[in-house]
């Protein structure tokens, strides 16, 4: 909730070690060299090498690399006596990163980091020049001057990072600008008062205590701030670019500034009033196919699958986990949901009781209007499947029980086929049944020429019984692998009968369990299929037209 309120508030890069601490350290390092009486050239280089013990030792992040590195070339230009060019520094800096790894190109924080930075280096002398026009009074007061260059300073880092802020967070601060006033030299009094605390505690304890009670009430004031911007009510806007909006948006200010530069503000005003309704039109009339879209949620260790239907009907297949610091269905489903301005959901599927799946069902519920909730009749005394066949009755829902053979209506032209459970796995008396798993769930949906086996934990017993029942309908070209990638699930036999084209694991990173096995990968592998993992890509987005499966990043899906 914390993290939530420093995002919607903007001040998120207050909890980001990046170039206002590597600067605070480059300062103090270099005066208490040259206190010491080291000639400049030897201070500038004790001050290099203190800066990159500092970049290890808070873990070598993107931000606090581009930091040092730009940190230790202004300060080895006092060395050689050379004048600093900031657009050659921030250059040099890009390039000592992408030569050690030029994969980091497309990582979201390298991106950001070098936008606020290169930002702040074109637009603050755009800026300035705009104060500088203001009436004298105002340039005059040093009051009136220091919140206006610090306003510029918040405007260009906003405006800068704008556009790559709404692709990754699909969320920007509207208060932002104004709680950075207040939140930066907040951060700066902070800093300085946690290392005087530091210092004075290495005198003397008790002296050090009164410096940890300020560095204490700084650390509230600035709690309460982003707890209050947080909390505004349209403090923030949710929403979504994608990739050509994105760049949309950086030509459209590039054009913006430099026309105005050259007094066309009119050219500049009608040429981008003109790209935004032709970029409209093709958005709007471009012919598209009806779709079906499944996506597989990224909720930590357990599952939780959200498909969209080409007839606009919508099915969540499980909720994920629900652990004593979380509960996926408030913290990952329902965010994902409202974004997506979907408050209705129309089936509810659970594939077995286990809290990896059933975790988030009850807050759904509670806060979710649902038509139809389906499971196969397991019953288990957990806490959580009780409370889920509670609210199933205090709510008067719709409840089906389901086995293999039967169908889902109502998602025409998809066709849903229940494949599991059967024979000796059925739910006659599941509440001492040693192993839920392989009562599991499992659906078979048909759009077209495509389909889409959905597993849920089913393990190697269970996949034979599936075996015997219908093997040639087990074929899919897609696959979501049986209990999150386990080596007790997705033998090479059942494998070869679905034989997909594309497998979806959907893991927790470094979870307890080691999941997925690399046997089960390397099957996969040994058949020809192509695997995606939520531990690894985030959610997976796949797209149907009933043709061919699109696999769609979930930063262009939403």
């Amino acid at each position: 909730e914390l993290r939530n309120a420093f995002v919607n508030a903007g001040i998120m890069h207050v909890l980001a070690i990046a170039g206002l601490h590597v600067g605070f350290a480059a300062l103090i390092l270099y005066s208490i060299f040259s206190f010491i009486g080291f000639r400049k050239e030897w201070a500038a280089s004790f001050t290099i090498l203190g800066l990159i013990y500092c970049a290890f030792l808070s873990g070598g992040h993107i931000p606090v690399i581009r930091a040092v590195t730009m940190a230790a070339i202004f300060v080895g230009a006092r060395i050689f006596e050379r004048k600093v060019d900031l657009y050659q520094v921030l250059a040099v800096a890009a390039s000592v990163l992408l030569l050690w790894r030029p994969i980091m190109f497309f990582d979201a924080g390298f991106q950001l980091s070098f936008a606020a930075v290169g930002g702040l280096v074109y637009l603050i002398p755009k800026f300035e020049s705009w104060i500088e026009g203001l009436p004298e009074r105002f340039r005059s007061n040093v009051f009136s001057r220091i919140v206006l260059i610090s306003m510029a300073v918040s405007l260009a880092a906003t405006i800068a990072t704008l556009p790559l802020t709404a692709y990754y967070f699909q969320k920007v601060s509207i208060v932002g600008i104004v709680v950075n006033l207040a939140a930066v030299p907040l951060l700066c009094l902070l800093m300085l008062e946690g290392l005087i605390t530091i210092f004075a505690a290495a005198l003397n304890m008790w002296l050090g205590s009164v410096f940890a009670a300020l560095t204490n009430a700084l650390c509230q004031a600035m709690i309460g701030l982003a707890t209050w911007g947080g909390n505004l009510r349209n403090g923030y806007a949710d929403i979504h670019l994608g990739v050509w909006m994105v760049l949309w948006l950086y030509a459209t200010i590039f054009l913006i500034f430099e026309l105005q530069r050259e007094g066309q503000w009119r050219k500049s005003v009608a040429g981008v009033l003109l790209a935004s309704v032709l970029g409209l039109c093709i958005i709007r009339w471009s012919p598209t196919a009806p779709r079906m879209r499944v996506t597989f949620l990224d909720i930590g260790q357990g599952d939780a699958t959200f498909i969209q239907f080409s007839n606009e009907k919508n099915m969540l297949i499980d909720a994920g986990p629900l652990t004593t610091h979380s509960d996926a269905g408030e913290r990952f489903i329902a965010p994902f949901l409202e974004h997506q301005r979907i408050y209705r959901i129309n089936t509810l599927v659970v594939s077995h009781p286990h809290s990896d799946h059933i975790g988030g069902m009850p807050y759904l519920l509670r806060h979710f209007t649902v038509d139809r909730v389906i499971d196969a009749g397991v019953l288990t005394q957990s806490e959580i499947a009780n409370d889920y066949r509670h609210l199933i009755d205090s709510l008067h829902l719709l409840h089906q029980v389901l086995a293999a053979g039967a169908t889902l209506g109502g998602f025409d032209p998809a066709i849903i086929t229940v494949f599991h459970p059967s024979g000796e796995f059925l739910p006659s008396d599941t509440t001492a049944h040693e192993n839920l798993n392989n009562q599991s769930l499992v659906l078979k949906i048909t759009y077209g020429a495509n389909s889409i086996l959905l597993t849920g934990d089913a393990e190697v017993s269970a996949e034979n019984q599936m075996e015997k029942l219908d093997s040639m309908g087990l074929s899919a070209n897609v696959l979501k692998v049986g209990h999150h990638g386990s080596d007790n699930a997705s033998s090479l036999s059942f494998l070869h009968f679905v034989h997909p084209s594309i497998a979806v694991i959907s893991c927790g990173r470094n979870n307890k369990f080691s999941h997925p096995s690399p046997v089960t990968i390397a099957d996969l592998a040994a058949i020809g299929c192509t695997t995606f993992r939520t531990d690894q890509e985030g959610a997976v987005v796949l797209e149907s037209d009933g043709r061919v499966w699109r696999v769609v990043s979930w930063r262009d899906a939403y």
